[in-house]
């Protein structure tokens, strides 16, 4: 039938419209539960955390010894420029002796926030694990040649911290690209296992 005019022609009877899909990311409480890291991770993780006991123990040692940090870095400043004043000379050891103790506390918090993130899945974290790494080694020889005294018994153990901090470092960063580990970081940026 045609419509006359002004009447609507007639539409066919479909019924209501379809219902869009519901979509949520909020995960099902019946979903598998996350895979655990593999042993390489978690053990990476806790070398990580192990190995900031090297500057924290220098960083003790030098609080302990405060005064007598600040009065060797007097006298290396007075050394360097005899004509500076007592004001300038007490300001550049401070700020040094600050500087060093920052030096070596700012990593080690930065190395643990990343390596409790690598544990729990985040990729990202391993590669700013490195880079903390490539700055705390220098930034810890500097720090702990400032920090310490001129006695050769004290040079010996820098020179072993150190030593056993690049080698903690390097443990570290091999098992956390370990084939396992790698694997569970791919599964997880492809959410399986999550």
């Amino acid at each position: 039938m045609t419509p006359s005019i002004g009447e609507e022609p007639a539409r066919p009877a479909t019924g209501p419209p379809a219902r869009p899909p519901r979509q949520s990311r909020i995960e099902s409480p019946f979903a598998a539960p996350p895979e655990p890291a593999p042993a390489s991770v978690v053990a990476s993780m806790w070398v990580w955390i192990g190995s900031g006991i090297i500057p924290v123990a220098g960083l003790v040692f030098a609080l302990t010894r405060f005064t007598e940090v600040r009065e060797r870095l007097r006298e290396a400043a007075r050394t360097a420029d005899p004509s500076a004043s007592a004001e300038a000379i007490n300001r550049a050891a401070g700020l040094t002796a600050s500087a060093a103790l920052l030096g070596l506390a700012v990593p080690v918090i930065a190395q643990i926030v990343f390596a409790l993130f690598m544990v729990n899945g985040r990729g990202w974290a391993r590669y700013l694990l490195i880079l903390v790494a490539l700055i705390q080694l220098p930034v810890a020889v500097l720090a702990f040649g400032a920090l310490s005294d001129e006695a050769a018994q004290m040079q010996d153990y820098l020179e072993i911290g150190i030593g056993v901090l690049a080698a903690a470092v390097l443990v570290a960063i091999v098992l956390m690209f370990s084939p396992g580990a790698r694997r569970w970081f791919a599964g997880r940026r492809r959410g399986v296992g999550r």
